[in-house]
């Protein structure tokens, strides 16, 4: 591969193709599926994204229609640990439950909380702080500072107390 080519930063990548910033690099690094390592990208990924700036120049559609190629790549490894000759060691019983719960913390439906909050706001439930901000994935103490919050189409105002904690009533705009 050409050295000039190899470790190239996003600022080199924004001149090279003429982009006005640098969040335009990284969108099309996203659309590629490509992750630079510390700001920086190696050869290969340089290809790709050369090829995409090529069809945007001569095609000159939007880069959504763009297909993504992932062939070639590196084909999945096996994870965890590994014992002398190269196969996967079998993880001890004290960490299968915590694997699982990692495994269901990360595979959850990402509209879930959306949902949950639609109900509440539909069947005009109170939540406590707590609950609330389980729901917005946020610190309780920010909400306790707040009167009202707002996230996507949905208003949060503090209307009285549940037990030790205030109560919020939701609301879709």
């Amino acid at each position: 591969m050409d050295a000039q080519l190899d470790n190239l930063s996003i600022a080199d990548l924004q001149a090279r193709y003429g982009l006005r910033s640098r969040q335009a690099v990284y969108d099309r690094l996203g659309h590629l599926k490509l992750k630079p390592a510390r700001g920086r990208v190696d050869a290969i990924q340089i290809q790709k994204m050369d090829a995409l700036h090529e069809w945007l120049k001569q095609v000159g559609a939007k880069m959504a229609d763009y297909p993504v190629d992932n062939s070639g790549e590196l084909e999945t490894l096996p994870t965890g640990p590994l014992d002398m000759t190269g196969q996967l060691l079998e993880p001890p019983a004290w960490l299968l439950p915590l694997m699982q719960m990692l495994s269901d913390r990360f595979n959850q439906d990402p509209l879930a909380n959306l949902r949950a909050l639609e109900e509440v706001a539909e069947r005009k439930w109170t939540l406590p702080t707590s609950k609330l901000a389980s729901l917005l994935e946020l610190h309780p103490s920010y909400l306790r500072s707040l009167r009202v919050y707002k996230k996507s189409v949905f208003t949060c105002t503090k209307v009285s107390k549940q037990g030790r904690e205030a109560a919020w009533k939701v609301e879709r705009a």
